[in-house]
């Protein structure tokens, strides 16, 4: 019995079979995109490749690939280029800023009973603020006004994400 082992045009291992006699002469046909000569044992990560008569190991980059930003990169051919700063693994990404609606944040104020201390300080403070208070379309977790305000009445930065998530449930 004649083993042969079979590769893809581009060389990768796909297996072994038994090579068919040539009915003429006898001897084993190869055919093509096969070989007599055995691959190395398997290594992880790796693929075995022949070319040029022999059999090499090549690192297997074919998959997903995650760029720092967190868009996916698919390596199709194992002679694809792994992107600089990709990883295997998907970033953890932030959270999304929490965003409430005026009327959401007011109602969150109310629930917690800070209502009445956060128009106080906004009273007391610039037009700027004032404006921001009153014309907002939306109330953001991360803005430098709102954290200011936070700071001033003592709201911690616990009791201000507890305030978004109750606004987000109203």
């Amino acid at each position: 019995m004649n083993i042969i082992f079979n590769y893809t045009d581009e060389g990768e291992y796909i297996g072994q079979s038994v090579a068919e006699l040539d009915p003429i002469e006898g001897l084993p046909m190869i055919p093509r995109n096969a070989t007599t000569i055995a691959p190395p044992p398997a290594v992880a990560g790796s693929v075995r490749v022949f070319g040029a008569g022999a059999w090499s190991q090549v690192v297997d980059n074919r998959g997903a690939w995650y760029l720092p930003s967190g868009q996916s990169v698919q390596l199709d051919k194992l002679a694809d280029a792994v992107p600089a700063g990709a990883t295997r693994n998907a970033p953890v990404l932030p959270p999304p800023v929490p965003v409430l609606t005026p009327r959401q944040a007011r109602l969150a104020l109310n629930a917690a009973g800070l209502r009445a201390a956060v128009e106080n300080a906004i009273a007391a403070a610039p037009q700027d603020v004032k404006d921001t208070w009153q014309y907002a379309t939306e109330v953001r977790r991360d803005d430098a006004v709102l954290l200011a305000m936070a700071a001033q009445i003592g709201i911690t930065a616990a009791q201000l994400d507890q305030l978004f998530t109750t606004g987000a449930a109203l």
